[in-house]
Parts: structure tokens; C-alpha cells; sequence
């Protein structure tokens, strides 16, 4: 790809809009390296005597991958700033804390949760609140321990809110639910049936296949394509979520998911930051009377199946009435239905 550095810069520029950025003291730093790292991503050749992280090298080959099977230079380059920014944001913030800070932090956390959470000290929890952690952390705040307490008990309770949301999906599905509240997933296997290897690869196939029909869908006005892709947001999102093989299929090729998904829109009913489809994984979402605006719907959005308000996340969003958004999320159905027959009509 030959791209100029002006507009590598752009691309790079328009990453920083989470708050988490303000947490590095040069964030022009921050902006340079990831140009530097992001120029040698698209060039057309490179010199391989260059020692490059096995992410970027992974984001490379990610960027390479897309622009094959077709993807617009356009999407295939904020994709790959996407990725080099929060790479290289990581890495020199992990270099501004320092492995001796990172070790006492590690430990500490570490401790808690064999003390406190015993049943999760075998999970990757450690992994997760020690990266975001090194995420989130500013050096001005007065206690670190104080900090890296809340981060835990926050990642924790996530945790926990996707294992209540696994339980609280029904294995029957009522004819009275609400029309926007989801396609099916609840046929869709915990993590206790992965050894049922045929009934995951159907589902990881039924994702990918999904993606490519987004993908491949010209003939659908902008309008309605926006909805669609707020649909598919919503189904990747809560599908990631409730079973680790497919989730770990989509972090594989992450970069095809994001260059559907809407990242915004994600961002809207999740209650974490998120830059990519993946990002949505284990985190907690926003309680449903953000977007209701009624006191009384103190539940997570995404879980809710028949009170006739799950299309509030969709209208609040989009700006478009009930109606508008049920019509659409029908067609949207037998949109993915007609091509899928293992998903409910």
C-alpha cells in the first residue's frame, strides 16, 4: 500500500478518543511510534532482519489477509492503526510503570485473588485485571493498591455477569418475545460442551458465514445497512460472549469481524471502551434504563428477552422510531435466516 505519512498520522490520530489515552503523560509519543510501527505494517515490502513483536507482525499479516479478500484499503488501514495503537500504547505504558511496579502489582492482585475470589485463581482473571491495569492506571492517583482493587472487583463482577447471563438464557424460547431482543442463542453450547467439536464448528461456520453476508450486501440501502450492521454488532457481541471457541475464532480474524461491526455502537451499550469486536468479551453492559430512561430497568441491556424494551438500545442509537427498527430487524432475520437454516426462522 502506498500511503503517505500525513495519512498514516490521520489514521493514527483518530484513535485517540478513550479516555484510557490520558493516562500517558506524552501521548505524541505514543502517536510517532505507532506511525513508525504502522509504516512498516503496509509497506509493500520489508526488511525481515527487522525485529517486530509477533503482534505487529500478526497485525501485517492481518492487513495483508483483508486487502485479499477484498477489503477497502480505506477500512483494511483503520483497522490496522486500530490494532498498532493499542499495541504500542501498551507497550510504553508498561515501560512507564516498569517491570519491578508491574511485578508488585502482579503479585498483589495475585494475592487477592487466591484470598478472595480462590474458585478464579486458575481463570486468566490475573491476565485481564493486570492489563487493564497497566491500561488505566494513571501515576497521579494517590494509592495504586486502592486502584488496582476496584479494577479487580470490576473485572471480577464481569466475570460473573457473563455467567449469569449464560444461566439466565432459557433452553425454551417463548413465541411472546419481544421481536428485537435477539436472534436464538440459546441453543448456542456453554463452555461445558466444547468437547462437542462438530456442534462448534457449525456455530464459528454460522458466524463466518454471517459476516461474509454483511460483507457482500450491496444491494441494501445505507440506511437500513447501518441498522443491519447494529443487529450483527449486537449478535456477534452477546455470541463471543457466551462460548470461548467461537470467541477465540473471532479474535483470530478479528479484522474481518470489525470491518463490519459498529464499533460505536458498540461502544454505546457496552460499559467498557472498546476498539474491537473482542474488546466486548467479559465486559459488563450498561443497565437498561440508560436508554429507557426508567428507573425500574436496573437490568443489564443485553439480557433482557420479553419486556418489549431491548429495541431501546437500537432507537436511542440510531435516532429511529420502535417501529422502524422492528420492521427492519425482521427483515434482518430472514435476511441471515434464508442463508443459515441452523439458526431459528
Amino acid at each position: 500500500m502506498q500511503i503517505s505519512r500525513a495519512k498514516l498520522f490521520e489514521s493514527v490520530t483518530s484513535q485517540v478518543h478513550f479516555k484510557y489515552c490520558n493516562t500517558y503523560p506524552d501521548l505524541n509519543e505514543v502517536i510517532q511510534e505507532s506511525v513508525n510501527e504502522l509504516e512498516w505494517v503496509i509497506a509493500d515490502d520489508v526488511d525481515n532482519s527487522v525485529v517486530k513483536s509477533i503482534t505487529i507482525q500478526k497485525i501485517r499479516q492481518d492487513l495483508l489477509r483483508d486487502l485479499r479478500h477484498g477489503k477497502s484499503h480505506d477500512k483494511a488501514l483503520n483497522s490496522a492503526a486500530r490494532a498498532v495503537f493499542k499495541e504500542v500504547f501498551f507497550k510504553l505504558k508498561s515501560k512507564l510503570i516498569g517491570w519491578e511496579f508491574y511485578n508488585e502489582v502482579e503479585k498483589y492482585l495475585a494475592d487477592i485473588i487466591r484470598i478472595k475470589y480462590n474458585n478464579y485463581a486458575e481463570t486468566d482473571l490475573l491476565e485481564k485485571v493486570i492489563n487493564d491495569f497497566v491500561k488505566y492506571y494513571d501515576t497521579s492517583f494517590d494509592s495504586w493498591k486502592t486502584f488496582a482493587s476496584d479494577r479487580l472487583e470490576k473485572t471480577f463482577h464481569n466475570y460473573r455477569q457473563r455467567e449469569n447471563r449464560i444461566q439466565i438464557c432459557s433452553p425454551q424460547k417463548s413465541e411472546e418475545d419481544d421481536d428485537t431482543s435477539g436472534i436464538d442463542l440459546t441453543s448456542i453450547p456453554d463452555n461445558g460442551t466444547y468437547g462437542n467439536s462438530q456442534k462448534n464448528i457449525q456455530l464459528i461456520d454460522s458466524a463466518d458465514l454471517m459476516c461474509d453476508l454483511m460483507k457482500n450486501s450491496a444491494q441494501i440501502s445505507p440506511v437500513v445497512y447501518k441498522q443491519y450492521r447494529c443487529f450483527f454488532t449486537f449478535h456477534i457481541a452477546e455470541l463471543i460472549d457466551i462460548n470461548d471457541y467461537v470467541y477465540n475464532h473471532v479474535k483470530q480474524h478479528r479484522s474481518n469481524y470489525d470491518a463490519v461491526v459498529d464499533i460505536d455502537f458498540l461502544n454505546h451499550y457496552v460499559n467498557y471502551e472498546c476498539h474491537s469486536i473482542t474488546d466486548s468479551y467479559g465486559k459488563e453492559r450498561k443497565p437498561l434504563k440508560c436508554f429507557t430512561k426508567k428507573d425500574k430497568d436496573v437490568m443489564p441491556c443485553n439480557i433482557i428477552k420479553d419486556t418489549g424494551e431491548s429495541h431501546a438500545i437500537y432507537t436511542s442509537y440510531l435516532g429511529k422510531s420502535a417501529a422502524s427498527i422492528s420492521t427492519n430487524y425482521k427483515k434482518y432475520r430472514a435476511f441471515i435466516s434464508a442463508a443459515m437454516p441452523c439458526v431459528e426462522k
